[in-house]
Order: C-alpha cells, then sequence, then structure tokens
C-alpha cells in the first residue's frame, strides 16, 4: 500500500527516524490521513505538509513529545499549509 487517500501517501507518516508505521498503527494513520483530505478540500485543495506522522518512542522523546502523545499511535501529524499560519 503507498497511498491511503487520494493526496497522502504511507510514507509521509514515517517517523523521522526512518522507522515506518508498525502494522498494527496503520489504521490509526489512515484515519488521519482520511482527515487531512477533509481539511485539505475545505482549504480550497491546497497542499498540505505532514512534518511529523508516527513517532517512534525514542525519537517522540528526542523532539521533546510528550509520554501519551498521539503521534506513538500514528493518530497525529503536524502539518503545514503554505500560506496559512499555523494559529489558522
Amino acid at each position: 500500500m503507498t497511498n491511503f487517500t487520494k493526496h497522502f501517501k504511507v510514507s509521509e507518516f514515517t517517523c523521522k527516524d526512518g522507522t515506518p508505521v508498525p502494522p498494527q498503527y496503520l489504521h490509526n494513520a489512515k484515519k488521519v490521513a482520511d482527515n487531512l483530505e477533509v481539511l485539505r478540500a475545505a482549504l480550497g485543495g491546497k497542499p498540505i505538509i505532514i512534518t511529523s506522522g508516527y513517532r517512534t518512542p525514542e525519537h517522540n522523546k528526542k523532539v521533546g513529545g510528550v509520554g501519551g502523545s498521539a503521534h506513538l499511535t500514528a493518530s497525529a501529524a503536524d502539518i503545514v499549509v503554505r500560506g496559512i499560519p499555523p494559529a489558522q
């Protein structure tokens, strides 16, 4: 499976340390991708860049993530949308 949705690939959720999303968390990442598709449509089709998806416990600690972070189960994604401030 290379694509979760039309605009988001499984690889975009890979931990920045190179660890892919574990099989038991793929369904969580798929739900996030589905929600990001809804957001993309609401933003008029603007591309969404995933800056952080799944995180291993070690990587989460390294980047200062909280112990119970949703990133640990691939249930969250940090994103950037060019031209839209993060607060919006």
